[in-house]
């Protein structure tokens, strides 16, 4: 085919501008990327979370009082979601507190605390039953992540507390390994069947279950070592679905520096029981 001179010129400079289109946004789309993301050049900053070397049990538990505040109130900061989070917890995590809680959908401590990335070393597992693997994993918490606040936390209605108090169902193996772990732990106080109440109310047997759990980690000598070197505490608390506050058992709180501002009356007086003395057919189930 051929072209005219005057053709050749036309298709030249029309070629020539859309070039100069191109490139132009080319150069805007460059610039709206570097401008949105910083620059990925070298290892993200060392800027790294750490706010704190570390934080006290005090400083720790007002902070899960506050945030905790915030989400029942539903005034929530959400706070350490971005994206610059992210890149400073590359370098490595610095958590303030170390949570063992229930493994419940419900009950999340990230969102129950109104915490972020990186702000909780958090353990979860039915019941808050407390094995060989949860406890090397408070201990990791303490030990290597400095957190000096470890906090046992129940839920009310927790699935795996009610199945301990009902009648035994044909379940697999490990399930009913579990189920009759935290079965002895409510019923440890009773030492023969004369004594055993006719009905554990659920309340009572949440709350016995967190209490189990704070000392049978304080009794433990490796956290017990921990604890003491690293000036920390275990306390126990027992989070409400409905409400969706956190209140604290003063009872786990005695003996330790954390003092609750409030706690939940009507745990406490529900809790306060005493074993019925008359005879039950209910009796304490045996280790599978």
């Amino acid at each position: 085919m051929n072209f005219s001179i005057e053709q050749s010129i036309h298709f030249t400079s029309t070629a020539f501008r859309l070039l100069l289109v191109l490139s132009c946004l080319s150069t805007c789309k460059t610039s709206y990327a570097e401008a949105d993301e910083p620059a990925s050049d070298g290892p993200p900053p060392k800027t790294a979370p750490t706010e704190r070397n570390f934080i006290s049990a005090n400083r720790a538990f007002d902070r899960l009082k506050a945030g905790n505040e915030r989400f029942a109130k539903l005034q929530q900061l959400h706070p350490h979601e971005g994206k610059q989070r992210r890149r400073t917890l590359v370098e490595g995590q610095h958590p303030f507190a170390t949570i063992l809680g229930c493994s419940d959908s419900r009950v999340i401590p990230e969102l129950v605390f109104d915490e972020g990335l990186g702000d909780l070393f958090v353990i979860r597992v039915a019941g808050q039953v407390v094995d060989q693997s949860v406890t090397a994993s408070i201990e990791y918490g303490v030990e290597h992540l400095d957190t000096r606040l470890v906090v046992v936390l129940g839920h009310d209605n927790c699935g795996a507390v009610t199945a301990a108090l009902a009648p035994p169902h044909d379940e697999p193996r490990e399930l009913n390994s579990l189920v009759n772990q935290i079965y002895n732990t409510i019923y440890s106080n009773y030492p023969d069947d004369s004594r055993l109440p006719e009905k554990m109310e659920i309340v009572p047997a949440v709350r016995k279950n967190v209490m189990s759990a704070v000392r049978q980690l304080r009794v433990n000598p490796t956290v017990r070592r921990c604890l003491k070197k690293h000036n920390a505490v275990i306390v126990g608390a027992i989070y409400h679905l409905d409400s969706g506050q956190v209140h604290w058992l003063e009872q786990s709180l005695q003996g330790t520096i954390l003092r609750p501002e409030s706690h939940d009356d009507s745990i406490t007086q529900q809790t306060n029981v005493t074993p019925d003395e008359s005879k039950s057919e209910h009796k304490p189930k045996k280790e599978g």
